[in-house]
């Protein structure tokens, strides 16, 4: 018995940390914040991933017990607005312009502000884990899922900045894993997931990525090294 209920527990704790969509998620909330503090993207995708593999748990009570789900679900909202508004706050204090300022202002111009990068990361974060959880495993929506996808790249489009390339690949793949991994089910309003084929789409799809750039930075560094400058060349080498 308690072998069976620890095979449960392990099988249950693996398809959850598998899941696309939460893996999507931190992807996503990487590439954003990329943007407002380089340095730590990597950790705030740590962080979503994490974050998200506990607000899911709580979308799945919502999606299970619709009426105590939805207090549940307000209440989560109401802790992560106080959180921002007590974070906003912190930052307004010793800076020059307010929040939503700071927000349409090009991050370039502007002087890092730590707080207002945490209240940016907390409002991204609960609508992004929302709206992609919402759209893929309860209601099935293409193009809501193709107008959460390109989300990142506008926040980069209102700067004229450049995405950094790994973060335009690993969006584009888990956003094909998505559109692959789920259907909705003509007489279900209940989707279906294959945790490991979407581990084995992403290997495919990673790999044939990085042989591809592997290629290419071999050539590089071939045409490099075999270049040769036929005026730097000796005249006692010259025919």
């Amino acid at each position: 018995m308690h072998d069976t209920e620890t095979k449960s527990t392990g099988k249950f704790f693996l398809k959850t940390c598998l899941d696309p969509v939460l893996l999507y998620t931190a992807v996503v909330m990487a590439a954003l914040m990329y943007h407002y503090r380089s340095g730590l993207a990597i950790v705030y995708g740590i962080v979503s991933y994490i974050a998200g593999w506990l607000v899911f748990r709580i979308f799945d009570f919502v999606n299970k017990h619709k009426f105590l789900g939805a207090i549940a679900y307000g209440l989560t909202g109401i802790l992560v607005l106080a959180a921002t508004g007590y974070v906003v706050r912190s930052g307004e204090r010793d800076y020059p312009i307010p929040f939503w300022l700071w927000f349409i202002t090009p991050q370039d111009s502007l002087e890092y502000n730590k707080w207002f990068t945490v209240a940016i990361y907390l409002l991204f974060f609960m609508f992004m884990a929302s709206a992609v959880y919402y759209f893929t495993k309860v209601r099935y929506r293409i193009f809501m899922n193709f107008l959460l996808f390109i989300i990142p790249f506008a926040i980069y489009g209102k700067e004229y900045e450049k995405m950094p390339t790994i973060y335009i690949i690993l969006l584009a793949v888990g956003y094909i894993i998505l559109m692959i991994e789920y259907r909705q089910l003509q007489n279900n309003d209940k989707t279906v997931i294959e945790i490991w084929q979407s581990v084995f789409i992403f290997s495919i799809i990673a790999f044939a990525v990085i042989s591809v750039l592997s290629v290419f930075m071999i050539l590089f560094i071939l045409s490099h090294l075999l270049s040769v400058d036929l005026n730097d060349l000796s005249p006692r080498y010259m025919c």
